[in-house]
């Protein structure tokens, strides 16, 4: 029996499924409303022999880990190097599930890691909710700043963000509306903060499941959060070798040449997932009221 090669299209409301052989024909065509069973059946109907494929996207964990277990392989491919998909002239969920399909069938892709198991994939979206509570935070404060500087008021340091600080900064201000308007801003400020500092908790107490992150913390220069990240986004460390760890990090080195002619300067690739150390603001006292 031949391999089925199924190509999908997977949105928030509606899948899209192409089958094909290994011949390049078109077994089958399927268009159903998104869910956990319709994905397993749409799968389960070509037998064991079957290869899935879909594009990254906001569903691609979940419906990699639903169907990991029906399919002789689940692959997730980087959109950005199918332009075939992307740019085409018929664009749509049947036709790029199409060529979706095609593309599995002659091994044509770019494959994006994703976890199989559920723990670690909810460790990662709280790793990301912490790092994303963080910049919201940080540029509540760039903004407590730039309404100050647009009154003439000027700031500097961080003794704005204080108690004492807020209440003669905002006494500096004549207009009524603009210091009504700048107390809204702190309490905004410290609504970002508490949940911040919530979710850097729950990061703390989910990492407590994972012993490496306690071995990378014995580490100079690593604390929790930067252990937590590294085993957050590397999650396997299995599927590098040592230059592909390098370049995930941020470390690989672009060298660009024309016949044997250097074409600029070396320089760090940004493709990847930077480890900058994240910074733990403190609670910030009451608002101004």
């Amino acid at each position: 029996m031949e391999t089925v090669c199924v190509g999908m299209d997977i949105g928030s409301k509606v899948t899209a499924v192409a089958a094909r052989g290994e011949s390049g024909g078109v077994v089958e065509r399927l268009t159903f409303k998104t869910s956990r069973k319709r994905l397993v059946e749409s799968v389960m109907r070509y037998g064991e022999d079957v290869r899935v494929m879909f594009e990254e996207g906001e569903l691609a964990g979940w419906a990699y880990r639903t169907l990991l277990a029906q399919a002789r392989e689940v692959i997730v491919c980087d959109p950005k190097g199918n332009a075939w998909v992307a740019k085409g002239k018929s664009k749509s969920d049947k036709v790029d599930a199409d060529k979706l399909s095609e593309l599995l069938r002659i091994n044509s892709f770019a494959t994006i890691y994703h976890t199989p198991h559920e723990e670690m994939a909810a460790f990662k979206i709280s790793v990301q909710r912490y790092e994303e509570a963080t910049k919201r935070a940080a540029r509540q404060m760039v903004q407590i700043k730039a309404l100050f500087r647009a009154q003439g008021v000027f700031t500097e340091g961080k003794r704005v963000y204080g108690a004492e600080g807020r209440i003669e900064h905002v006494d500096r201000l004549k207009d009524p509306f603009m210091r009504e308007t700048l107390i809204q801003e702190y309490d905004l400020l410290a609504y970002l903060c508490r949940k911040k500092l919530l979710a850097g908790s729950q990061v703390m107490r989910m990492s407590r499941n994972f012993p490496v992150i306690e071995h990378f913390k014995r580490t100079s220069g690593v604390g929790p959060v930067l252990a937590a990240r590294f085993v957050a986004y590397v999650l396997d460390p299995n599927r590098f070798n040592k230059r592909g760890l390098w370049k995930f990090s941020c470390l690989g080195i672009v060298n660009r040449s024309s016949d044997g002619a250097s074409l600029g300067r070396q320089y760090l690739d940004k493709v990847g997932v930077p480890s900058g150390p994240t910074r733990v603001l403190p609670l910030p006292p009451p608002p101004i009221v």
